[in-house]
């Protein structure tokens, strides 16, 4: 098994074990994230009963085709259900998806996101040098973050592309520049399929929430290197003069 499948499966159980954790707390801490799509998921979790969602948590976290075709009966029915239940609402909330973006577009809250982005550097840069980071702009809204490690470097875009809404993932970069990591984030990593989004749309409590919400970055990458670091990862043959 190469160094990034072995990543992957290592996290795919860490998120089976993140999903649990979240269980017992109400999923308190990823409510954080209270994008729209986000809220959509949450809404479908909160049909199933807590022993559906303990079934759901060993599946959703590592669900593609290949495992999908092994699920028992009842987990797929399961399966069949959670994705039911979050088409419902997506279909349910249409016309207020249209209504949120056409307010982004009117005052105050064009105003509110004028002043977030104003906000938006300094607090960046501080998380930056916190995580001992680099950052740059890339886009008119986006600032990257990147922080080398001995087996590769981490990227963690910050993004308040989208009107009203704070975004992040995390890709890594092995000692060869191949991708071992591609925009992962807490969300998908739990099974909900949807991007780590939070609302940012007053100012006033902007620090507040990004604040929260750079806990739980902060959290995640910590986890991701203590899990990295005893993997095999390439290590750079030693320099010799004396070929």
């Amino acid at each position: 098994m190469s160094w990034a499948d072995d990543l992957q499966a290592r996290l795919d159980e860490w998120g089976k074990a993140a999903f649990a954790q979240e269980l017992e707390m109400g999923f308190r801490r990823a409510r954080i994230f209270d994008g729209k799509w986000a809220r959509i998921y949450f809404d479908a979790l909160g049909q199933f009963s807590t022993e559906d969602l303990k079934i759901l948590g060993n599946i959703l976290p590592v669900m593609n085709d290949e495992f999908r075709k092994s699920l028992a009966e009842r987990e797929s029915q399961l399966i069949d259900a959670f994705y039911e239940a979050r088409k419902a609402m997506i279909l349910s909330r249409r016309e207020k998806f249209i209504e949120e973006a056409t307010l982004s577009l009117r005052e105050p809250l064009r105003g509110e996101l004028v002043k977030i982005k104003q906000m938006a550097p300094g607090l960046f840069k501080e998380m930056a040098k916190r995580w001992d980071c680099k950052i740059r702009k890339v886009e008119t809204s986006v600032w990257m973050l990147s922080r080398l490690e001995r087996w590769g470097e981490i990227f963690i875009p910050l993004d308040l592309h989208e009107a009203g809404e704070f975004s992040y993932d995390i890709s890594i970069e092995d000692n060869d520049y191949r991708r071992v990591l591609q925009r992962d984030d807490y969300l998908n990593r739990l099974g909900l399929h949807s991007k780590s989004a939070c609302q940012v749309t007053s100012a006033d409590t902007f620090t507040e929430k990004i604040g929260k919400v750079a806990e739980i970055i902060e959290w995640q990458l910590q986890e991701y290197i203590r899990i990295i670091e005893p993997l095999d990862w390439p290590r750079p043959a030693p320099f010799s003069e004396n070929p």
